[in-house]
C-alpha cells in the first residue's frame, strides 16, 4: 500500500499547487467539496469501525468452522450427525452473511457520498468562475482552466478515499497482530544461576488463568531420581503442574525450583537441557523422521538418532517404511499410526537426555498391539531420571515411588497404591471407577483389563 498510497498523495498535492499558484479564491471554491467529503468519510467510517471489526471476527469464525465441518465428516457420516454439525455451519455462515451484508452498508454509504461531493467541484467552480470573470478580476482562460481541472477533482481525490477504505482493514488486521506481538515475554534473568542437582520443589505454587483459579498453594517436593505419578479428576491441575515446570507459564505466586534455583533464574537453555516432555498429543513435522527425531538434539548424528529410535522401540516399523528413517511425514504425521507417532516423540526424548522427565497420558493414544512397545520404551527413557507422569490408566502406575492425588488444584493425598487405597476417598474413587470401565470390554474380566504393563516394569 506504501507506493500506492505516496503516488496518491503526490497527485492531489501536485494538482493543488497548480490550482493556488494560478487564482487562490478558485482553488478553495474547488477543494471545497474535497475538504466536505473528506470530513463525511471519516465520520461515516468512524460510525462503521463496529461493523468492520465485527466482519473480520466472523471471516475468522467461518475459517475455522469450515476447517472442522469438513474434518467432521467422518465422524458424521459414522454417526448420522449431519443435523448437529451443519446447522451449526449453517447457523456460522448465516451470521457471516448478515454481518458482511452490514459491513457492506455501511461502507457503501461512505463511498456513495464520497464520489458524490468530489465529483460536484465543476458544479460549484463554474458559477465561481463566470461571477470572477464578470467582475473582471479572473480572465477566461483561467476560468477555463479551473473548469477542467475540477472535472479530475473527482479522479485525483477519490483514488485516496479507496484507498482509505483498505487502510481501515489493514488497520484492524494488523491490531490484531500486534495483539499478539506485545504480549509480555517471560522475564529473562541479567545473571543465570545453575542447579546443584535434579530434585524439583513446588512451594506454594499457585496459578490462574485469567481469573481462574486452577492451582493453589502446592507444596510438593521431588527427590532426585525419584518417580512420582500425578492423579485425580479431569480438570484438577496436573497439566499445569507439568507446563509451570516447563515455564510455559510463570506461577502467580509461590516458585518452583529444580536444584534448589528457581526456574525464573534460570536461563531458557539451561532449563530447556534439564526436562524432556512426552505428551500425549505429539507432533511431528513435515520432514523426514530422522529430522523429527534429531529435534531433541540437533547435532545428533545418524547412529545417535537410529540408537534413540532403538531404545524407543520405534526402529523396526521405521525400517518398514519405503525410504526409512528419510520417510517424510505427512502434515502432523498423520501418516503414522498414534502408537507409531508416541514412539517418535519417546525416541526424541531419549535423543533429549535430560535428567527430568514429563509424561502426559503418553499411551493414551497407543493401540493395544503398541501398548507394551510403547511402556518398554517409556521405561528405558526413564531410566536414572527424577520423572512426573500424569495418569488417568492408574494400573500403569501403581508401581511408581510416590502417587500424588489432586482434587480442585489442591494436593489432597500422598503415597503408595496400597496406603492410599486403604485411606484415600477421592483415590478409593479413581480406582473403583477405573477397574470399572477396564472391565467394561467384550469377553474380559477386570483382572484380565487391569494387566496392562506399569510404569518402571521390565
Amino acid at each position: 500500500i506504501i507506493p500506492e498510497l505516496t503516488a496518491c498523495t503526490i497527485s492531489p498535492l501536485f494538482l493543488m499547487a497548480v490550482m493556488f499558484a494560478f487564482d487562490w479564491r478558485m482553488a478553495l471554491f474547488a477543494l471545497l467539496p474535497v475538504v466536505v467529503s473528506f470530513v463525511v468519510l471519516g465520520y461515516l467510517m468512524k460510525k462503521g469501525e463496529d461493523a468492520t471489526r465485527r466482519y473480520q471476527d466472523n471471516l475468522s469464525e467461518i475459517g475455522a468452522v469450515a476447517q472442522e465441518t469438513i474434518a467432521a465428516f467422518p465422524l458424521v457420516k459414522t454417526h448420522g450427525a449431519n443435523s448437529i454439525v451443519l446447522d451449526r455451519a449453517t447457523a456460522a455462515f448465516k451470521r457471516f452473511r448478515d454481518e458482511t451484508a452490514d459491513w457492506i452498508r455501511k461502507a457503501l454509504v461512505p463511498s456513495v457520498w464520497f464520489q458524490v461531493l468530489t465529483t460536484s467541484a465543476p458544479a460549484i467552480v463554474l458559477p465561481a468562475g463566470v461571477y470572477f470573470y464578470l467582475d473582471q478580476t479572473l480572465s477566461l482562460s483561467t476560468a477555463l482552466l479551473f473548469f477542467i481541472l475540477s472535472m479530475s477533482i473527482g479522479n485525483v481525490f477519490s483514488a485516496l478515499g479507496s484507498l482509505s477504505h483498505r487502510l481501515s482493514n489493514q488497520k484492524d488486521i494488523l491490531d490484531r497482530i500486534f495483539a499478539v506481538l506485545n504480549e509480555p515475554s517471560l522475564p529473562v534473568p541479567d545473571t543465570p544461576r545453575s542447579p546443584s542437582g535434579h530434585d524439583v520443589r513446588f512451594e506454594g505454587v499457585s496459578f490462574a488463568y485469567d481469573d481462574a483459579l486452577v492451582l493453589e498453594t502446592v507444596d510438593l517436593s521431588i527427590a532426585e531420581g525419584e518417580c512420582i505419578a500425578l492423579v485425580g479428576p479431569s480438570g484438577s491441575g496436573k497439566s499445569t503442574m507439568l507446563r509451570l515446570l516447563s515455564r510455559f507459564w510463570d506461577v502467580t505466586s509461590g516458585s518452583i525450583k529444580i536444584g534448589g534455583v528457581d526456574i525464573r533464574d534460570l536461563s531458557p537453555d539451561a532449563l530447556n537441557n534439564l526436562i524432556s516432555a512426552v505428551f500425549q498429543d505429539v507432533f511431528l513435522f513435515s520432514q523426514s523422521i530422522a529430522d523429527n527425531i534429531r529435534l531433541g538434539r540437533p547435532d545428533a548424528g545418524d547412529a545417535a538418532v537410529i540408537a534413540a529410535a532403538k531404545a524407543a522401540q520405534a526402529d523396526d516399523f521405521i525400517c518398514a517404511l519405503p525410504d526409512g528413517y528419510d520417510t517424510v511425514l505427512a502434515e502432523g504425521g498423520k501418516s503414522l499410526s498414534g502408537g507409531q507417532q508416541q514412539r517418535i516423540s519417546i525416541a526424541r526424548a531419549i535423543l533429549h537426555d535430560a535428567p527430568i522427565l514429563l509424561l502426559d497420558e503418553a499411551t493414551a493414544y497407543a493401540d493395544p498391539q503398541n501398548e507394551l512397545k510403547v511402556q518398554k520404551a517409556i521405561s528405558e527413557l526413564a531410566k536414572s531420571k527424577t520423572v512426573i507422569v500424569i495418569a488417568h490408566r492408574l494400573n500403569t502406575v501403581t508401581d511408581v515411588d510416590r502417587i500424588v492425588v489432586f482434587d480442585q488444584g489442591r494436593i489432597v493425598d500422598q503415597g503408595r497404591h496400597g496406603a492410599l487405597l486403604a485411606r484415600c476417598a477421592l483415590y478409593q474413587k479413581l480406582w473403583t471407577d477405573h477397574v470399572g470401565s477396564s472391565a467394561f470390554r467384550f469377553g474380559t474380566s477386570a483382572n484380565d483389563a487391569l494387566t496392562a504393563p506399569r510404569l518402571g516394569e521390565t
